[in-house]
């Protein structure tokens, strides 16, 4: 590095120890006024917050508050000492308020992370009684399907009982229906009696002011009633065309295809 012959250099040790004293130039020189140049700025102006020359605080500055520049430097002094206090009582207020905004900061993220944790918990407690009841409901959901099959199975083979029961009784029904029909057409006087050319029996049946024609098998079971409520029969016989002849008290009926 190159370095001026007439400039002396001293090392920060040398500065701190005290062995080489700085002064400045500027303590030895007196500022001159920028209007009155042969003038020392000597003067403060109070109301112009300035420095001025003794020229100056007669013609521009007269009846303004005028002080001496020692005076000055000490109330400017003053008032950066006040400044500095000021400055420091701020910055305490400050750090105070940085520390209690860091401790709440903590607070803060402590109880977040304490309420996400009670959160979290008791979703997880209101989750498990929840499958809890969700597992009991199946159970009994299962449980009634089961008595649901159990009591359709015992329905089923009531069900399938009474029907065997109901036919039962409705065959044996219609039996002693057939038989009482039977009974009832076999009732009253016989009053004819013809055979076909199949051999087969027809009975004249008289009862109270009418009659039936009755038919049996050749060997003489009952197969049924062929003609109801003809009127009181005096006699039958079958015609050469197979045709059977009924004759009552008024009248004599002709009956093809019997």
């Amino acid at each position: 590095m190159t370095v001026m012959k007439s400039h002396k250099i001293y090392t920060l040790a040398q500065l701190q120890s005290g062995q080489i004293v700085f002064k400045s130039k500027l303590r030895d020189e007196v500022p001159k006024c920028g209007k009155h140049q042969d003038q020392n700025l000597n003067v403060y102006c109070n109301s112009c917050e300035q420095v001025i020359c003794t020229t100056c605080s007669v013609l521009d500055h007269a009846k303004h508050s005028l002080i001496g520049l020692p005076a000055a430097a000490e109330k400017c002094k003053k008032k950066v000492r006040e400044m500095v206090q000021k400055s420091e009582r701020r910055k305490t207020e400050l750090s105070t308020t940085i520390e209690e905004t860091s401790k709440s900061r903590k607070d803060l993220d402590t109880m977040f992370a304490n309420t996400q944790k009670k959160i979290s918990k008791k979703a997880q407690q209101e989750i498990t009684k929840l499958k809890q009841e969700v597992a009991k409901i199946k159970k009994e959901i299962a449980k009634i399907q089961n008595e649901e099959q159990k009591l359709l199975q015992a329905t089923d083979m009531i069900y399938k009982d009474k029907l065997k029961t109901f036919e039962a009784v409705q065959a044996t029904n219609r039996k002693e229906v057939t038989h009482t029909e039977h009974k009832l057409e076999e009732g009253g006087c016989p009053t004819g009696v013809s055979c076909d050319s199949d051999d087969s029996i027809y009975v004249a049946v008289g009862r109270y002011q009418t009659g039936d024609i009755l038919h049996y098998s050749p060997d003489g079971k009952y197969i049924g009633c062929v003609i109801k409520g003809c009127g009181y029969p005096r006699g039958i016989t079958f015609t050469s065309n197979g045709d059977l002849v009924v004759a009552t008290g008024q009248s004599v009926q002709v009956y093809h295809g019997v």
